[in-house]
């Protein structure tokens, strides 16, 4: 499909016996037959600055499904993926299993109609319009770029009128607002709501988004929908995810350090690096490759247990100790290793010469790779170990190799700043190349020959020199007076050009040089030029092979870096389970670990099983470790997930499909929505997505508002996790509304809550503690906060007002304000005025006033001086 598409037109597949105009494989028709018919799905696919965006509409159900963008490579995996493998989440939900490729789960959505934009690579629409026998037929067309726009369809979604939206607002109308209760939410309103299904920061799913409401909406004004009276509103908006991976949101990415930029060492690089993250500390990769790779595994954790399995045993058979040696000797070669895909890729027109000895390292390096796997021997348990011997195809490695080192003259190459052949590779070139080096003792015999037909005074000072592209010229001097054209005219020559200080001619000799050897140097250049064109050809056969190759080294990296990272910090392999459960016992949080001189491990045992809770609720004083808590939860289940080790002595991973947090709030002007806005986003979030195989973290939700307000949101979102039975996912908490406690406020049942506390010991003298960040069963009625603000350096008389203003509040005495130096003062001399009022004798009408002036006057004195 070529890049500049027109709308109006679509692509799809035929099958029947009607002979549409074809271009290649793909179908071209008119755009006046289109129609949605109730049982469509459309999809909208777009690929910008390396991410991929989707959203699709399900006709029957009027629901609008969003996905957050996801990094990918020029492989378009999501995309292949995600034509096969769209499920409905409800679905998924109550099948209760984890998500597996469409060919084994039952309720799928195949799309009816796909479409991109204008812009969109040659390489998406190739993979867009590759038909899968699976799937049933479908339609690709392409869209303007413009329905593509992020703005624009930001506006679009900020102004639908959906059904589910008016439920959530008409119940909390303020009664002033009671005679306008069927009005419509607001942009501001169907914002929050459009932000609690979904992050708008996405700009790609956003895009796709409009462009599937452009699509509806001239679907419907064409009347193919009306005449099938299907309503094509949209009733809600739902967020999915592909099957085959882990969602982890950006707020839940942020929240756990997965990722972390910092500014670059050198203040006039404009580029930023990888600061104190996880992806920071597992990255220990060697290949450009194998970097993407690993960052994709971070961004997509896996949810196949095979595969985590296989990468476990990998990571676990490059750990043993007798083959330390030969595990440095792969890291060593996979430093030569480059982004060969690229260059092969850009070989179609011309590569440096730099690249050309990338391929080389990369043929030679390869070898010695499948060599040192080969010399480890066969383990059926590591299926890397045979990926690598199958791959890695030895005689067209060895081909390449060999082609390329037997022209390609590197030193040469690299004076010349071109490609330049080896001799002995090509006859004809070589008998140029003589000629060409032999012009020296050629052009001075010539000049001897010229010196004798020319006047004598030119003898001494003539020259025969060759030019690139304007062959073989005789120079003398400029001489003084040798302004005019006739000053230039000598006998036997033809006057060509001049310069500052020399002049050029040519003559029948020339003349003669150029007929019979011609511009060899560019003749020269354009035989290199011949043979390196004919070498790309060649090489380009083995781009298959050679890609496969380059990938299978990014994945050999990754595990590699995996095995370094457990070395280096003690990581142990975990046990992967479909059953949904966590059984971690030790368990560190490996950033944290690596910023304390000693760190306590805590062990974590929630699931769905008899015996273990599906929440814990954990209490505890600040600073006692609860946040750490929570998120290496999390971090040693996306660790799991995506191959590595994980710092716990042991533990048991059954395969999560989401992690959902309300850890911290990402504010942004952007957003224009309060902190509480954002963290009751996340928090509704979590309630709308969650399954039981997902994984929630709440950290202090609620204390942003009223604290009554706050107290009942929490519980009732805790409630409602735990009213939800088996399919209650495994939620960790942790809170300081104590009267949750004391007040017994929380309904659930204890089989499915766990109170856990982090223990701390208090000092026998009552005034100091002791954090032990030990997480142990039981409650804390206690937050200890203003220990932990002398711990900040407050002053001594905030501390003191703080804890007297603690002790009331918790014995439910009213809070007395606190009366200053300058109040006591003040009351001081109050009393004393009224004193002096009233020990003045005012029934004496003729008394002189006077005095009674002078007292009245000292006694105020004295009250403006306090």
């Amino acid at each position: 499909m070529p890049r500049g598409a027109q709308s109006g037109r679509r692509v799809h597949f035929d099958q029947g016996n009607s002979e549409p105009q074809t271009v290649g494989s793909i179908a071209l028709t008119d755009e006046s037959d289109n129609d949605v018919t109730p049982d469509k799905v459309v999809l909208a696919v777009t690929y910008k600055n390396g991410k991929v965006g989707a959203a699709y509409y399900n006709v029957s159900n009027s629901k609008l499904y969003l996905m957050q963008d996801m990094e990918d490579d020029h492989h378009f995996e999501i995309v292949k993926l995600r034509k096969d493998s769209i499920a409905q989440p409800l679905a998924i939900q109550a099948a209760g299993v984890p998500n597996r490729p469409s060919s084994t789960v039952k309720f799928q959505i195949a799309p009816s109609v796909i479409i991109t934009s204008a812009r969109s690579d040659d390489s998406l629409l190739e993979v867009i319009s590759e038909h899968d026998e699976l799937l049933p037929l479908f339609e690709v067309e392409v869209r303007p770029s413009t329905d593509f726009s992020y703005q624009t369809a930001r506006n679009k979604l900020v102004s639908l009128h959906i059904e589910e939206t008016y439920e959530s607002y008409r119940p909390h109308r303020q009664p002033h607002m009671m005679s306008n209760l069927n009005a419509v939410p607001d942009k501001n309103e169907m914002l929050y709501y459009l932000e609690s299904v979904v992050s708008l920061e996405s700009r790609e799913m956003v895009g796709c988004a409009g462009a599937l409401l452009s699509y509806i909406t001239k679907a419907r004004l064409t009347g193919a929908i009306m005449e099938r009276h299907v309503d094509t509103e949209i009733s809600s908006v739902e967020q999915f995810n592909l099957n085959q991976y882990m969602h982890v949101n950006a707020d839940a990415m942020w929240s756990l350090q997965v990722f972390q930029d910092a500014a670059h060492p050198n203040m006039h690089s404009k580029r930023s690096k990888e600061g104190l993250s996880l992806f920071g500390i597992l990255n220990d990769t060697k290949t450009p490759l194998g970097r993407a790779l690993l960052k994709q595994w971070f961004l997509r954790p896996c949810m196949d247990l095979a595969t985590i399995e296989q990468r476990h045993a990998a990571v676990g058979f490059f750990l043993k100790p007798e083959i330390r040696f030969e595990v440095d000797q792969l890291r060593a070669c996979l430093k030569h290793i480059k982004n060969v895909p690229r260059i092969l890729a850009k070989m179609k027109s011309k590569i440096s010469i730099m690249e050309w000895e990338v391929l080389l390292k990369f043929a030679y390096h390869a070898l010695k790779i499948r060599a040192t796997i080969r010399d480890l021997g066969t383990n059926n348990q590591v299926a890397l170990l045979a990926t690598v011997t199958e791959t890695f195809a030895v005689n067209e490695l060895k081909e390449v190799g060999t082609m390329i080192n037997n022209m390609v003259d590197f030193d040469v190459s690299l004076s010349e700043a071109r490609f330049v052949v080896k001799p002995h590779v090509d006859e004809e070139l070589d008998e140029m190349k003589r000629t060409y080096h032999g012009l020296d003792d050629l052009l001075s015999e010539v000049a001897h020959e010229i010196s004798g037909i020319i006047p004598r005074e030119f003898v001494t000072s003539l020259n025969v020199i060759y030019f690139p592209q304007l062959g073989y010229l005789i120079t003398v001097p400029l001489k003084e007076g040798m302004t005019e054209q006739e000053d230039f005219a000598i006998d036997g020559l033809f006057f060509q050009f001049c310069t500052s200080n020399t002049v050029y001619y040519k003559s029948d000799r020339m003349f003669e040089l150029d007929e019979n050897l011609g511009d060899i140097h560019s003749i020269i250049v354009d035989r290199e030029i011949e043979l390196m064109q004919k070498l790309q050809e060649t090489i380009l056969e083995y781009r298959s092979p050679l890609i496969k190759i380059a990938h299978v080294c990014a994945e050999l990296d990754c595990i590699l870096s995996f095995a370094k990272a457990a070395r280096d910090y003690h990581y142990n392999c975990p046990q992967m389970t479909e059953e949904n459960i966590l059984h971690i016992v030790k368990g560190r949080h490996p950033i944290q670990e690596l910023c304390t001189d000693v760190f306590v491990p805590n062990d974590t045992s929630i699931g769905d099983s008899e015996e273990l809770p599906h929440i814990i609720l954990l209490t505890g004083a600040n600073f006692s470790g609860k946040s750490v808590y929570l998120k290496q939860i999390a971090i040693i289940t996306l660790m799991a997930q995506i191959g590595s080790f994980v710092p716990a002595e042991t533990a048991i991973i059954g395969i999560t499909d989401k992690i959902l947090t309300r850890i911290h709030t990402r504010e942004s002007v952007s957003r224009k929505q309060s902190s509480f806005m954002i963290d009751l986003n996340q928090v509704s979030n979590a309630l709308r997505c969650s399954t039981r195989r997902s994984l929630v973290l709440l950290d202090e939700f609620g204390k942003g508002t009223d604290l009554p307000d706050g107290i009942g949101l929490y519980c009732s979102v805790i409630e409602e996790f735990s009213n939800r039975g088996d399919d209650c996912p495994k939620v960790v908490t942790a809170t300081h509304f104590h009267e949750i406690h004391t007040h017994d406020l929380l309904r659930t049942h204890p089989a499915v809550l766990l109170d856990c506390n982090m223990q701390i010991m208090e000092n026998s003298s009552g005034d100091g503690l002791t954090f032990l960040y030990r997480v142990v069963p039981g409650r804390s009625l206690v937050s200890w906060g203003v220990h932990c603000a002398a711990l900040a350096g407050l002053p001594a008389r905030v501390l003191r007002r703080g804890q007297e203003a603690s002790d009331k509040l918790a014995k439910g005495d009213p809070l007395l304000r606190t009366s200053t130096a300058a109040d006591v003062a003040r009351q001081t001399a109050s009393t004393h005025v009224a004193a002096v009022f009233a020990a003045l004798r005012l029934d004496d009408v003729d008394a002189p006033l006077d005095p009674l002036w002078k007292v009245v006057d000292l006694a105020l004195a004295a009250f403006d001086a306090a």
